[in-house]
């Protein structure tokens, strides 16, 4: 295995989405920007780099081109109204750069105000840390947000049928969460084999990269490597295994299971069911007819006489959302897992 991540097999596939899970430090992030410079300066095209929420934009931007202006020591680079830029050095003190726009910053959340913005020649469009740890109470994926990653390309490279360029998109990521809403679109449903495999008719590739030697190095030469060493986190960061546990909690209902409650979101009905015996509570997308439990609706569309504010179920919820990290929740897919966070997230839980 190379020292770093080779991204020169993984862009010979051309694929319209990359999914890269790679372990940590492999270098996939900074060996990607690489390539968007070089592709540049080979042929001016420009290079997006995604992010979820507005206030991750300054971050990123802070020190992005950082140590690969090392990589190109005839040119400069800076940052600033949300786009990144490139010059030659000046042959002579007091000249000025000619500065040229070479990449764009948008936010997942700010998809409105980037429909305004103007954008040339969008190559390949980069998502890091795309896949967020499976028990990060913190940070959640965005509602439908395979859609408006779609929506941010279309808007970026504004790309028509006849296109003869056809931009690419890179979703990289750690082996942290094996039900994130990529893989759910993918239908990637179970631990994958290490290696390339395609998904959705070619559209999709995944390459799930076996650290090899690399797991052992990291482990046992670095100190984030021997502080987790024998931890989920490590297998995760250093052998890049996704850890299974979140699979556990997908689960059909028992019959002796007693519905609770249930709510209509985006015209999705989510049941929540308990089972006092065992001790867990189950969710799935059935609510029974006639039933005489609480039926709330979160989103305006799903207001009817029948159905009650969502506020009103506001220490049920607090409850549901401890119940999903206490990891007593069970869920009758993936999909249903990510639609019920989806929900909660709404109100801040």
């Amino acid at each position: 295995m190379t020292e770093y991540y080779d991204w020169e097999k993984t862009l010979s596939y051309a694929a319209d989405v990359s999914i890269v899970v790679a372990s940590r430090g492999r270098g996939k992030t900074y060996g990607l920007r690489k390539q968007c410079i070089k592709d540049h300066l080979k042929d001016g095209s420009t290079f997006v780099e995604i992010c979820r929420f507005r206030s991750e934009l300054g971050p990123i931007m802070d020190g992005y081109f950082g140590r690969l202006a090392d990589e190109f020591p005839q040119y400069i680079f800076k940052t600033e109204k949300q786009k990144g830029w490139i010059a030659s050095k000046p042959f002579e003190d007091g000249d000025k750069p000619e500065w040229e726009v070479i990449c764009y910053f948008i936010a997942l959340t700010d998809s409105q105000n980037a429909k305004k913005r103007t954008y040339n020649n969008v190559k390949r469009l980069i998502f890091d840390e795309a896949i967020l740890e499976a028990h990060d109470r913190y940070h959640r994926y965005l509602p439908r947000e395979y859609t408006k990653l779609a929506n941010i390309v279309d808007t970026a490279t504004r790309e028509r049928p006849e296109t003869a360029s056809k931009p690419h998109i890179y979703l990289l990521g750690n082996a942290v969460d094996i039900m994130n809403p990529f893989f759910q679109v993918a239908g990637i449903n179970k631990m994958p084999n290490f290696g390339y495999k395609w998904y959705r008719n070619k559209t999709i590739l995944l390459h799930y990269e076996d650290p090899g030697d690399y797991a052992e190095e990291k482990l046992k030469n670095t100190l984030s490597g021997r502080m987790t060493d024998g931890t989920a986190e490590g297998e995760a960061a250093a052998r890049n295994l996704f850890e299974t546990g979140s699979m556990d909690m997908i689960a059909k209902k028992p019959k002796n299971a007693r519905f609770e409650l249930g709510f209509m979101n985006a015209g999705k009905p989510i049941g929540i069911w308990a089972d006092y015996k065992e001790g867990f509570y189950y969710v799935n997308d059935k609510i029974p007819k006639n039933t005489t439990q609480n039926i709330y609706y979160i989103t305006r569309e799903d207001a009817t006489a029948n159905y009650l504010a969502a506020r009103r179920a506001s220490t049920w919820m607090k409850s549901l959302s401890e119940a999903h990290y206490l990891n007593i929740i069970r869920y009758s897919s993936p999909a249903m897992m990510n639609n019920f966070l989806d929900m909660m997230a709404q109100f801040g839980l």
